[in-house]
């Protein structure tokens, strides 16, 4: 009974106890903000929200014109409603960069290699 208590008590002990994620610096993260945004990482998000609703439409309207018309007309407001979101899924395709492929890196150089790649990669993909 006591090595029981023992075992609930330790894992009690040890799950409170987690570790916190580590937070880019400020530099990486202005650099792997503009490069997610240079990349376009986060342009297919973007892209699913016109389809999803055209796809909800047609169940939601069921060929019945006056609402049709009204989602027609909800159609600006559902898109501006999904802006913040699309910012945040931004700064979490930048974070989870930042801190993945070039934490050391970039603590150590001022994350001057991430720039100049996203720089490099414009400049070969903008006519």
């Amino acid at each position: 009974m006591a090595r029981r208590l023992l075992i609930i008590a330790s894992m009690l002990v040890f799950s409170i106890s987690t570790s916190s994620a580590q937070t880019p610096s400020p530099e990486a993260m202005t650099a792997a903000r503009s490069l997610v945004t240079t990349m376009k990482v986060a342009d297919p998000y973007k892209a699913m929200l016109p389809a999803t609703l055209m796809g909800l439409r047609r169940t939601l309207t069921q060929d019945r014109p006056e609402i049709e018309r009204d989602y027609d007309a909800m159609m600006p407001t559902i898109e501006a409603a999904f802006t913040p979101y699309y910012a945040a899924i931004v700064d979490d395709i930048a974070t989870v960069y930042a801190n993945n492929s070039r934490s050391a890196r970039c603590a150590r150089s001022s994350c001057s290699t991430i720039s100049r790649s996203a720089r490099s990669f414009s400049k070969n993909r903008l006519p």
